[in-house]
C-alpha cells in the first residue's frame, strides 16, 4: 500500500477489497492544527476501496463516572462517508 506520509496513491487492488486501519490513541499526540490533515491522510486510503477505520481514543460523550482520573477510552468506527460511531465506551 502507498505511504501515508508521501504522495503515492493507494495501491491498486480489487475495488471490493476492504482496507482496515486501526490505531490506539495517536491523535492525542498530534497538535490540534494537524488533526484534520492526519485524519484526511487516513481517509485518503478509501480512494481505492472501502475503508473500515477503527480507533481507540477518548470517549466522545460525557463521562458518567463521578470523578474520573482521565477520559475513558472508546472503540470508534469511521466509515468512508464520514459517519462515526462509538462501538464500545470504556466507562
Amino acid at each position: 500500500m502507498g505511504r501515508l506520509n508521501g504522495s503515492a496513491a493507494p495501491a491498486a487492488g480489487p475495488p471490493s477489497r476492504i482496507r482496515v486501519v486501526f490505531h490506539s490513541a495517536p491523535r492525542m499526540h498530534v497538535p490540534a492544527d494537524r488533526l484534520a490533515p492526519f485524519d484526511a491522510r487516513i481517509a485518503w486510503l478509501s480512494k481505492s476501496g472501502p475503508l473500515w477505520w477503527l480507533s481507540v481514543e477518548d470517549a466522545a460523550g460525557p463521562d458518567p463516572r463521578p470523578t474520573p482520573a482521565r477520559p475513558a477510552p472508546a472503540l470508534r468506527l469511521r466509515t468512508r462517508d464520514g459517519q462515526e460511531r462509538t462501538l464500545v465506551a470504556g466507562y
